[in-house]
């Protein structure tokens, strides 16, 4: 995103953009710790590394998922040559 904003700030804005995608509103969402402090109504929202609130085995099993998840999209980004454009400056980040 432009200005590259705290992650906790556009949590409710891709919530929002899932539900609009896939017509379901999401109860549960799984994020890294960059999203410390994010709050949205009515979705229970659980960080990696959290242990408080984290006690069936399904949901230990889908943090773990969210953690291998992750490590595949970052491959792929670099892989795939989906990084900022350096040459571009501010506008790399935008455009």
């Amino acid at each position: 995103m432009p200005n590259n904003p705290f992650d906790g700030h556009t949590l409710a804005w891709t919530l929002e953009q899932t539900e609009i995608l896939s017509g379901v509103a999401p109860k549960r969402c799984y994020v890294d710790r960059g999203h410390q402090g994010a709050a949205v109504p009515g979705v229970w929202i659980f960080r990696s590394g959290q242990k408080r609130g984290v006690n069936t085995r399904s949901l230990k099993g889908e943090l773990k998922r969210r953690s291998a998840v992750e490590a595949v999209i970052g491959h792929m980004r670099t892989d795939g040559r989906m990084d900022r454009c350096p040459l571009r400056g501010a506008l790399g980040d935008s455009g």
